[in-house]
């Protein structure tokens, strides 16, 4: 209940819907007998009441079964650098100034139009990693991807081509190449406000990389055809004062086409945990002023996946032809390792790639699967389990999150 009216919220589903008292009083009892039979039909529609003798713990376990061993979305992480121009100070990567050989850009075509030719998925997905994946477009993102395109159109499966890119080297002369092979999904990250972003991105050469980032985006915005732009905005203790203040960075007639999302600095993670109500508020303010927001901590959208490495038909692979589930990662330890890539396109998996066939969810235990709070949840990551790290339980962190996800629904149907 708020303000005096009354709400049911399903998590698996993210279905909210506002009903009087007596319905919400029904419902509540379970007394069924007492509900219309049009409603009880729209209730069944929405997920807001289901069969009572199939467990939900079962039915998240079998979706996300189906997501990891059926998935018919093939993605392909591709790092044809660990190069950056930039050194963050919270960056894991190595930078490493090697580049795939031409050699390797061969296998990792072959590679791909095997799975293509093969399998048959419903969809083929580019996702360029790094280092700095623009270092190397034209000889590396470019080929690749008109290639893959190409296999794509040809056997009649849906081509998806996407970039984390700190888009520094964008010009307009790329923005025509990006649209030929559908590279139109961006990821941008800027570190705070100005004064911030400059102090963590910068080049000997250039200390106010700021400016030219916000001024590749609206060249973005303007030249890329069906845009779609997630501005990550990194957040830290020293910088989190600032963010709102990149609201007026970019024109009002863009906005609508920048999706904000803020993340922590991880380094702070646990620091800043507490700050929910915060960043909500910052997101509230880029809301209003135009902008699209993910959802973050203010709005959990259910997913049968914890993330991406647990689909079986998702692949990061390295310059090198080492292929791993995740890009968070050590690429010069070998261990993590999940197989590689042979000269003619076919993958060689290490015992590793079992384990991850193996092992259940990391949600899969008894605890887990009985809270109240699993729909919303299923944050563990398979990595860790695998790897034998213990992963903490963070409930009071999700119920704050399940309840400022149920305030921003709320408010939206007002």
């Amino acid at each position: 209940m708020q303000d005096d009216k009354f709400y049911i919220y399903h998590q698996l589903s993210s279905a909210l819907i506002q009903v009087d008292k007596n319905l919400f009083e029904s419902l509540r009892q379970s007394d069924i007998a007492q509900i219309e039979t049009d409603t009880i039909e729209q209730l069944r529609k929405m997920a807001l009441i289901c069969d009572t003798s199939v467990e939900e713990s079962d039915l998240i376990v079998a979706m996300n079964k189906k997501a990891r061993y059926a998935n018919q979305a093939v993605r392909m992480t591709i790092m044809p650098t660990m190069n950056c121009n930039f050194n963050c100070w919270y960056c894991y990567e190595s930078h490493e100034k090697k580049v795939m050989t031409q050699e390797n850009i061969a296998t990792t075509i072959a590679f791909a139009k095997n799975i293509i030719e093969q399998q048959r998925p419903r969809q083929f997905i580019i996702d360029w990693f790094g280092g700095e994946p623009l270092m190397c477009f034209k000889k590396h993102v470019y080929t690749i991807s008109k290639e893959i395109k190409k296999a794509c159109e040809q056997n009649g499966i849906s081509f998806k081509n996407i970039i984390t890119t700190n888009g520094y080297y964008i010009t307009p002369d790329m923005i025509t190449l990006f649209n030929e092979i559908e590279l139109n999904t961006f990821q941008i990250t800027l570190d705070g406000a100005k004064e911030f972003h400059n102090k963590t991105r910068f080049m000997e050469k250039d200390r106010n990389s700021y400016d030219r980032i916000c001024r590749n985006i609206e060249l973005l915005c303007a030249g890329i055809k069906r845009p779609s732009l997630t501005l990550r905005l990194n957040y830290t203790k020293e910088n989190i004062s600032t963010i709102d203040d990149i609201i007026e960075t970019f024109p009002k007639e863009i906005r609508p086409l920048i999706t904000i999302s803020m993340q922590v600095v991880w380094q702070q993670k646990h620091e800043m945990e507490k700050e929910i109500k915060l960043i909500c508020q910052k997101e509230k303010l880029f809301k209003a002023a135009g902008y699209i927001i993910k959802d973050s901590f203010c709005a959990h959208t259910h997913s049968a996946l914890s993330c991406y490495a647990e689909n079986m038909q998702q692949y990061v692979i390295n310059y090198d032809m080492n292929v791993y589930k995740c890009t968070a990662r050590d690429f010069n330890d070998k261990r993590f390792s999940i197989g590689h890539i042979s000269a003619d396109g076919v993958f060689i998996p290490t015992p590793l790639y079992y384990k991850y066939y193996a092992t259940p969810s990391a949600f899969e235990n008894e605890i887990c699967l009985k809270c109240e709070l699993l729909p919303s949840c299923k944050s563990a990551c398979i990595q860790k389990r695998i790897e034998g790290m213990q992963v903490a339980c963070r409930k009071e962190f999700i119920e704050s999150n399940v309840k400022n996800k149920v305030h921003t629904l709320v408010n939206r149907l007002r």
